[in-house]
């Protein structure tokens, strides 16, 4: 018997593959980290983002400011998110789940 790992999701996902950049705000105790970061998205919800990154630069708790991009006229929106888990797919490619805080 076959058995399925139970989708703790609670939005569906949809692709969203555009470059988009970061900026750490920090944690108590850790300044922010000032300049942006260009990172991979992968999948887009209405509750959080899931980005590929080649070093594990964030950690789970962080507050980061993505800037999402919205149109092929590089207008991008600015979104508050925490990340809420960081998995390593193989050497130096790491996934990252975030999630919307104002949404």
């Amino acid at each position: 018997m076959v058995q399925t790992v139970r989708e703790k999701r609670a939005s569906e996902r949809f692709s969203y593959s555009k470059t988009i950049t970061y900026k750490a705000l920090g944690v108590v105790g850790h300044p922010p980290e000032t300049i942006p970061i260009r990172v991979k998205s992968l999948d887009l919800s209405s509750g959080g983002i899931s980005i590929r990154m080649n070093r594990p630069l964030l950690t789970e708790g962080l507050i980061v400011q993505l800037n999402v991009p919205v149109t092929q006229l590089n207008i991008s929106i600015p979104v508050l998110t925490e990340v809420k888990w960081v998995s390593e797919k193989k050497p130096n490619v790491y996934h990252i789940g975030l999630q919307f805080l104002l949404h």
